[in-house]
This record gives C-alpha cells, structure tokens and sequence, in this order.
C-alpha cells in the first residue's frame, strides 16, 4: 500500500520551493544588501523546512509568505 501521506508531503514541499523561492531570495538579497551567499541563505532556509516538515501547513506557509510580503 502506498504511503500517501509521505506523497503529500514531499508534493507539498515542491510546490512551496516552486512558488516561494522567488520571494524568499528577493528577500534575502535586498536584507543582505545584495549579498552573494544569497543563493547559499535560501537553499539553508528550505532546508530548515524540511527538519519541521511535520509540523508544516498551507496555513503556515502562506502566514509566512504574507509576513515577508509585508516586510518589504
């Protein structure tokens, strides 16, 4: 039987790479002042999502996404 729990989760984790990354790397950059470990930040920063990934939610993400909207 497959694991679809595990599918929804590693889906999941995709499409918020795919639609979140363009806005966290902005994000990075312009806090660093353009710093060249941008790519390095974002990549350690999704990462990090999986270590909690347990824990993640749309709700969670898009609370996240709406903040750094906000931020800059």
């Amino acid at each position: 039987m497959k694991d679809t729990s595990a599918h929804i989760t590693v889906q999941f984790l995709t499409e918020t790479y795919t639609t979140y990354r363009p806005l966290v790397v902005r994000y990075i950059y312009r806090k660093l002042n353009g710093c060249m470990e941008t790519e390095d930040l974002v990549q350690d920063a999704f990462l990090r999502l999986l270590e909690y990934r347990s824990m993640l939610r749309p709700e969670t993400v898009r609370s996240f996404y709406i903040r750094l909207s906000v931020t800059w």
